[in-house]
């Protein structure tokens, strides 16, 4: 992006429109509900607009402003904590009995049952394609911490969904 050295609104802008389907992909992949993941990506572009000076390399774009919506969807993970579930309220994920999807669906499942720290790293290398190195970057966390953590929530998918498979 040459214009986001010289215009940070309209990088930023850009970009939002260029990953908009991946950027709600990944808040429906935290949160599992289409209103809540609609509410975490207009909180999050509203939040990185009123903090776009804080962005101090441009070229880390993408890895400022997934860190933004990781935030926004902890955030609403918390409240929604603080409210009990309703019971009335339908699951929003379909079961079916084709084998791939049913498998597709328990990956789903085991990978929505990690701690979020697991999550996170299994999310963002797997489901968001993000090299290693930006997976760290954008969890600001060392880079020796984010491989293991991803080892460690590979070892607990493969034991979660080993256990659903025999």
């Amino acid at each position: 992006m040459s214009t986001s050295s010289e215009n940070p609104r309209a990088a930023l802008t850009a970009y939002i429109q260029q990953n908009q389907a991946s950027l709600y992909r990944l808040a429906f992949r935290y949160l599992g509900r289409e209103a809540d993941a609609l509410d975490a990506v207009q909180e999050a572009i509203v939040r990185a607009f009123d903090k776009l000076h804080t962005l101090r390399e441009p070229a880390y774009l993408r890895t400022w402003f997934t860190r933004i919506l990781i935030n926004e969807c902890l955030a609403i993970l918390r409240r929604r904590k603080r409210v009990q579930p309703d019971a009335n309220v339908p699951n929003e994920t379909l079961f079916t009995h084709d084998p791939d999807q049913a498998d597709a669906w328990a990956l789903n499942q085991a990978v929505d049952a990690l701690p979020v720290k697991y999550r996170s790293v299994i999310l963002l290398r797997y489901f968001e394609d993000m090299k290693i190195e930006e997976v760290a970057q954008t969890l600001h966390w060392n880079l020796n911490t984010t491989k293991s953590r991803l080892y460690k929530a590979l070892a607990l998918l493969k034991t979660s969904v080993g256990k659903e498979w025999e």
